[in-house]
């Protein structure tokens, strides 16, 4: 890794303080704008703290106008581009040295030819990106376990990875730091101090403006506000021939159609799908059954379940970040009555809260985020690895169609999230969602309530009559032409299978 003498003395300065202090800087820091939770570990904490600084890194390469990118070096000092490149390289090499794995460029000082290949924002956005996605996952791996391990740091010393990764995150923020001065140089205001300006010119009495981040109680989800808002739900038919020419058929996304207006009041939504470690604090507490049996691999089209498999053992490696899988409809509802005891003080269970599954609408709406494209990171789906866990990188092996052997759930919040801060809104496990299954958008409601009328098509109900409820999003298993908003699955609400999960919603007052 090549450096400049100066650069490298300043880092030995920083180590030998970081050092001294041992992972008393970590403990300092982790108590900084944390939500309370028992059960939150080390490594979450860690998690949280590269996510927030690496999307801040990632908006502002998104945000910052193109025509200012300058990529030729000044005088020995970065231009915005190169400290963005700077930022995510070097942080990446400093997290990938825990892990042992193969180490990314760094863009120090002097000339270093692996800059050249970053011609413009869309590379480097892109480089940012799968930096930070790639370190979250890192960080996600190893878990606490590798806290106090030590690995070869600058110059060969030898340090405590909580260290390393403490160095990691605060090197980010000094990055930030200069690149809010070049927003300042060109008169413009960074993203982040657009949002908080935004939300400090509200109201005292205006309570969690869109993009705020709570959590009601320490075993309820993180939530994010979601804004007031209408949309197109469904797709154009120039969609369903691109998805039809890109694996699927015309009858496959048929039941996306009249495309249609529905307007929504604010609500909430979970930051992440009910991982592993929730579920089983449900579980735990309320001696909820696991059930009888979960589906998986070709047996899912069957609706059949395999009685070795449930939540606790669905048949593949799972951490307590994974997304909670083998789990039905009415598992999910559930989950969210225990959650809305917990909102009323700890009395007793109740579908009656503010706490839901959300509606189609809602799912749909805050998956999209604002975007009229056929993803919510644009048209490409060559971008996909970048934003989804699907077959292409989540282990599968021997794809053929909808299937595949092996492959397995990554854990959350390890890709980017979408413009309404939510993450894994596409791949990982599909969600369930309240509403009754239809074949057509006709008749459904435009305020965004679920729908709950049967349809007369029979196959859209189960073996005992009952309606089929829809799933979105998309999982580890499937291509990516399902990564899209409008793409929607129906299930019987018993079934259970090892690529499905959920993530709640909540009505605000």
């Amino acid at each position: 890794m090549k450096r400049s003498s100066k650069r490298f003395s300043i880092a030995v300065v920083v180590l030998t303080l970081l050092a001294a202090a041992g992972t008393s800087l970590y403990s300092q820091a982790q108590t900084q704008n944390q939500p309370p939770s028992h059960e939150r570990s080390r490594s979450d904490e860690m998690l949280d703290r590269w996510n927030d600084i690496g999307n801040k890194l990632i908006a502002m390469a998104q945000d910052f106008p193109e025509d200012k990118y300058d990529f030729k070096l000044q005088k020995d000092e970065r231009t915005f581009a190169q400290n963005l490149l700077h930022a995510a390289a070097l942080d990446f090499v400093l997290i990938r040295k825990v892990s042992g794995k193969n180490l990314g460029p760094d863009f120090g000082e002097g000339d270093n030819p692996s800059r050249d290949a970053f011609k413009t924002k869309a590379d480097v956005v892109k480089f940012v990106q799968e930096a930070v996605a790639d370190g979250a996952l890192v960080i996600q791996q190893q878990g606490d376990a590798a806290l106090d391990k030590t690995s070869k740091f600058f110059g060969n010393r030898m340090a405590h990875n909580s260290t390393i990764w403490t160095f990691a995150i605060e090197h980010s923020g000094e990055h930030y730091g200069q690149l809010v001065v070049y927003y300042r140089a060109n008169n413009l205001v960074p993203p982040d101090t657009r949002r908080h300006l935004a939300q400090e010119s509200q109201p005292a009495a205006v309570q969690r403006a869109p993009g705020t981040v709570f959590r009601d109680c320490p075993d309820c989800p993180e939530m994010v506000v979601v804004p007031a808002g209408n949309f197109a739900m469904g797709s154009s038919a120039e969609e369903k021939s691109w998805a039809a020419s890109h694996g699927g058929s015309m009858g496959s996304v048929a039941d996306e159609a009249p495309q249609h207006r529905v307007s929504l009041s604010s609500f909430a939504l979970e930051k992440y799908d009910v991982t592993r470690g929730e579920y089983a604090a449900f579980a735990r507490e309320t001696g909820y059954p696991a059930g009888d049996g979960c589906g998986r691999g070709r047996a899912i089209f069957k609706w059949e379940k395999d009685p070795k498999l449930t939540w606790e053992n669905p048949g593949q490696a799972q951490t307590d970040r994974d997304p909670v899988v083998c789990v039905s409809w009415q598992d999910a509802r559930a989950y969210i009555a225990w959650l809305n005891s917990k909102a009323h003080g700890g009395g007793a269970a109740s579908a009656n809260g503010p706490y839901r599954l959300p509606s189609e609408g809602d799912w749909e709406y805050a998956a999209r985020a604002g975007t009229i494209t056929k993803f919510y990171w644009g048209d490409d789906d060559a971008a996909a690895a970048v934003h989804a866990w699907f077959n292409a990188n989540s282990g599968c092996e021997k794809v053929e169609g909808l299937f595949c052997d092996h492959g397995q759930t990554h854990p959350v919040g390890a890709k980017p999230p979408n413009a309404f801060g939510l993450y894994d809104m596409a791949g990982n496990v599909w969600q369930w969602t309240e509403d009754c299954y239809d074949n057509s958008y006709a008749g459904i409601p435009a305020d965004g309530r679920a729908n709950e009328a049967p349809s007369s098509d029979p196959k859209a109900k189960d073996s005992q009559g009952n309606c089929l409820r829809v799933d979105r999003g998309s999982s580890w298993m499937f291509p990516a032409w399902l990564l899209r908003p409008a793409t929607r699955e129906r299930n019987p609400a018993d079934y259970r299978n090892d690529i499905m999960g959920f993530r709640v919603a909540r009505t605000l007052p």
